[in-house]
């Protein structure tokens, strides 16, 4: 559809570019931006969508905007994350305020995170000033009609704590973990080698200790900073990884048991699918297998719910921490295409709808690692793009 032989879309498109400049904002981000048509629901598609336009830098750190709906009731604002307890979201989590979804946008408030619902939040003004920067905004805008800022989140809330135990009495000053439980079962070790100044860190997994892998393959300085970047990465991964769906109403089975398959092999830099695939078997839902480097796997899922499905599906691995996005990645301004359709089924890694096949390896120096596979399903699109995250060996002090 167009106007006068211009597309709407096109339009609209043009018009948040040259606001945002192509080299300020990501693809995720602009389909955020994007003004809504009623008539059209463009996608973005990809796992580099979080990537700035043109930028082919792939190690380029961006986080998510998320749109936050303002309305003006009886004299008072009412913020709505348009996330919620499906993407993670937790009570008391503080996000920061954006008037636009560009990489150099200030924030201009700051809101904390009331009990989330199933897709959406209210969140909470800090103050008189953040309103006052609301009112301005409303000033400026058409009567009678909602403002849209762009939320990012800064602090987790309190769901997401990590127990955590040190053997060491300079390391626990150094960390000051006075009001820690002493009655709890911990979740992370991490001990000082006396003689380099350096942690060693161990996941308390009953798996990992089983297998002989409980200890994470890198080592950090004996510093808080270093320290602190590793507890944080573990409990932001141990969170999302053990987080169920909270409202009982939704606790039915959705989705079947997935199930794992080796549904190609690589001959020559050439992918050669099987005529059948082969199941891996599973035993309380762990597989057991050597990964080979020509061998690339599915995963089947078959829906059991009444409505569509939306499906993301994350690899946590347990070596370092890393959250990997593996299938899912799909943004989109209105209406977003669902995963599964009613009863339906979808092999993720199948070389079509379902993504290029999965390939999994052991680092050289390992002789086993552990991971886990989450499939994240709802029945509305899920807001997830900010929970994969890397090695926090790789990341920068702090995060």
């Amino acid at each position: 559809m167009g106007d006068e032989g211009r597309g709407y879309f096109t339009a609209v498109l043009l018009d948040t570019l040259r606001k945002s400049r192509v080299d300020n904002i990501t693809y995720e981000n602009l389909l955020k931006a994007l003004p809504l048509i009623s008539s059209q629901s463009p996608h973005c598609y990809g796992r580099n969508k979080s990537r700035i336009l043109f930028d082919s830098r792939l190690d380029v750190q961006t986080r998510v905007f998320i749109p936050v709906v303002c309305d003006l009731e009886d004299d008072s604002w009412i913020l709505q994350l348009q996330a919620g307890d499906e993407s993670g979201v937790t009570e008391d989590s503080v996000w920061d305020l954006h008037e636009t979804a560009t990489e150099d946008s200030v924030p201009r408030a700051r809101v904390v995170a009331d009990f989330p619902d199933i897709g959406t939040t209210l969140l909470s003004l800090g103050n008189r000033q953040d309103e006052m920067w609301l009112d301005k905004l409303a000033r400026g805008a058409p009567r009678h009609t909602k403002i849209r800022v762009y939320a990012r989140h800064l602090h987790a809330g309190q769901d997401t704590v990590l127990r955590v135990w040190c053997p060491v009495q300079s390391l626990r000053d150094l960390l000051r973990p006075h009001n820690a439980a002493s009655n709890t079962i911990n979740e992370l070790d991490f001990y000082s080698r006396t003689a380099k100044p350096e942690v060693v860190f161990r996941l308390r997994n009953p798996i990992a200790e089983t297998y002989g892998i409980s200890e994470l393959k890198y080592r950090k300085p004996a510093s808080r900073e270093e320290i602190e970047t590793v507890l944080f990465a573990a409990a932001k991964w141990r969170w999302h990884l053990e987080r169920t769906n909270r409202y009982p109403q939704n606790r039915s089975p959705q989705i079947d048991p997935m199930t794992m398959m080796r549904i190609a092999t690589r001959v020559r830099g050439k992918r050669e699918y099987l005529d059948k695939p082969v199941t891996m078997p599973a035993q309380r839902g762990m597989i057991e297998f050597v990964a080979r480097g020509n061998d690339l796997y599915g995963v089947e899922l078959i829906s059991r719910s009444k409505l569509p499905l939306y499906i993301r599906m994350f690899y946590f691995d347990a070596t370092d921490f890393s959250i990997g996005d593996m299938f899912g990645q799909t943004v989109a301004n209105g209406a977003e295409d669902a995963t599964i359709p009613v009863g339906g089924k979808i092999v993720i890694g199948d070389g079509r709808d379902g993504g290029s096949p999965l390939k999994f390896g052991v680092s050289p120096e390992s002789r086993a690692e552990l991971g886990y596979l989450k499939v994240f399903w709802s029945t509305i699109p899920l807001e997830v793009s900010d929970m994969a995250q890397k090695s926090p060996s790789k990341c920068a002090l702090g995060l």
